[in-house]
């Protein structure tokens, strides 16, 4: 089910091994390839059931437009902006509403020996229970701080430096 754009491509576009397409064909992350022009060239079949897509509707779409359809100029303008000496860019995206919530992209450009964009291949993925545990963390944190910090006893956490006895920790109270 790999998506591929009916018109043949760039003789210097250059071609995935045979690993690479397994790959490509069986992860469980959102995957694309991408012509110069940042058209979609194929999308893995994740990235279509993940964004509601059929073959039809990826094969030649611009790609920032699939996914980040209210910036797409922007993510196209930082994606231009990779060089040779700076190929890859990765950023993290709340999609609220969605499932996935949040993404974790690396977006990679090869280049050909004139220095302009050959092939660009991006990836994603899903990293809502990482997301959602760090924001689990920080409440509880907070949590537990509200309820010490707010006590009327005399709370202190002290280091185990017998005679000394530093205090490290100690609420309003005490």
């Amino acid at each position: 089910m790999t998506v591929r754009t009916k018109a043949p491509r760039n003789e210097k576009t250059p071609r995935p091994d045979p690993a690479q397409r397994i790959v490509f064909n069986t992860t469980a992350q959102f995957m694309c390839s991408l012509a110069p022009e940042l058209i979609v060239l194929e999308a893995s079949p994740f990235f279509l059931r993940a964004y509601g897509r059929t073959e039809g509707q990826t094969a030649g779409a611009r790609f920032a437009a699939l996914v980040w359809p209210e910036q797409a100029a922007l993510v196209e303008s930082n994606i231009r902006k990779l060089t040779p000496e700076h190929r890859i860019m990765t950023f993290e995206q709340d999609r609220t509403g969605t499932l996935p919530r949040w993404q974790q992209w690396a977006i990679v450009a090869d280049f050909d020996s004139r220095g302009r964009a050959a092939r660009y291949q991006a990836w994603s993925q899903d990293i809502s229970n990482w997301k959602l545990s760090e924001v689990n963390l920080i409440e509880s944190e907070l949590q537990y701080r509200s309820v010490v910090e707010d006590q009327h006893e005399l709370l202190c956490r002290y280091k185990p430096d017998w005679p000394r006895c530093t205090i490290v920790f100690a609420n309003d109270a005490y």
